[in-house]
């Protein structure tokens, strides 16, 4: 059999995610499988095993405009989109061009706040042309299934499946000693839904003078690192958070620090604190999208607050730092994140292959 990944996603040696994880599992358990794949990237790459990957570079190109010059050469069964505008004419012109079925993963994070109604409105247009040229759409959490119906309005529930991405639990060192070493960090892209800014203006309020010294390493790069650092700086709190930049070993490093902080507005998955409830590391985070998946409980493995509310966040950092010992985290408080591995998602991705191949 021989199936398509059409994937928009930059390949990076200094930024490896858990996506680039399951696209090397989930190459080579195809090809063990006898199943043939072509992957669409932007752009070319060695590291890790992408240099085994029957790989095309779209670069200068567009991505769909090198896909579909390409897809009338090509027979195959199923075509997966990752990282893609969903419900575009691309989706139509795939159709047209093939008779693969069309399995369309939606990654793509809400902005805080909602679309404007000029938004809302081209996305239901969009639905309902596009949305029959779709076999079937994938969400990466319930909540995101909720954002896709809501979006496009005109897409059947029966034709979205639910397939949580996954870590590999595997690569991860586990925290088993939680003395207090007073330090904190964050891991993600620094973009303004991330909600640092809130977490800048949290520690600021703090009457540090009555606290234990403590520290923030602040991992990940973006568009908002410079407005960051600048109200690090306005704050004068250049001794307590650092920036740290992308370190691709951060799933090696979890368990030195107390407590992930997560302030999010805007999560389809949130690989953070997943990985990080995994490597058994508390995490304080955002009731609703930073608690995506449900999986942070109040008090016992972590602490929520309210999306935006930095006097809460502020509140929960003094209790932390004054009652160092009050959380702590294991398998037992949370067994459900089990269900979050790299192995379940490439085998779920890998039931819908063999699904289309039975299907006539």
């Amino acid at each position: 059999m021989h199936i398509a990944v059409v994937c928009n996603y930059r390949l990076m040696p200094e930024r490896v995610g858990g996506m680039d994880h399951f696209f090397v599992q989930f190459n080579q358990q195809c090809l063990a499988a006898g199943i043939t794949v072509d992957w669409y990237f932007p752009n070319t790459a060695t590291h890790l095993d992408y240099a085994s990957f029957s790989l095309i570079a779209a670069e200068p190109e567009a991505l769909e405009t090198v896909f579909l010059a390409q897809l009338p050469q090509k027979n195959y069964r199923v075509i997966f989109t990752h990282f893609l505008e969903l419900c575009t004419p691309f989706y139509a012109q795939v159709r047209q061009l093939s008779q693969a079925r069309i399995v369309a993963v939606d990654h793509n994070p809400r902005p805080a706040g909602g679309y404007s109604w000029k938004k809302r409105l081209e996305k239901r247009i969009k639905g309902w042309r596009y949305q029959a040229s779709i076999d079937l759409f994938i969400a990466v959490s319930e909540a995101m299934k909720r954002d896709l119906i809501a979006d496009f309005g005109s897409i059947p529930p029966s034709k979205i499946r639910v397939i949580p991405n996954g870590i590999d639990d595997t690569r991860l060192i586990q925290k088993t000693d939680f003395t207090p070493r007073y330090h904190f960090l964050t891991a993600s892209h620094l973009r303004p839904e991330k909600g640092l800014h809130d977490l800048v203006a949290a520690v600021a309020q703090l009457d540090r003078t009555a606290l234990p010294h403590f520290q923030i390493s602040i991992f990940g790069e973006g568009p908002a690192a410079g407005a960051l650092q600048q109200q690090v700086a306005a704050h004068q709190l250049e001794s307590i958070i650092h920036f740290e930049g992308s370190v691709p070993t951060l799933h090696q490093r979890y368990h030195e620090f107390d407590a992930l902080l997560h302030p999010s507005h805007g999560e389809t998955f949130c690989y953070a604190v997943v990985e990080a409830l995994m490597a058994n590391l508390p995490v304080i985070t955002t009731r609703h999208q930073g608690n995506v998946l449900g999986l942070v409980q109040h008090g016992v493995n972590g602490l929520l607050f309210e999306e935006g509310g930095v006097d809460e966040l502020s509140h929960h950092l003094k209790t932390l730092l004054l009652n160092p010992t009050m959380l702590q985290n294991g398998w037992h408080r949370c067994p459900e994140v089990r269900q979050y591995t790299l192995g379940q998602m490439v085998e779920n991705y890998l039931n819908i292959v063999r699904e289309c191949s039975s299907t006539p």
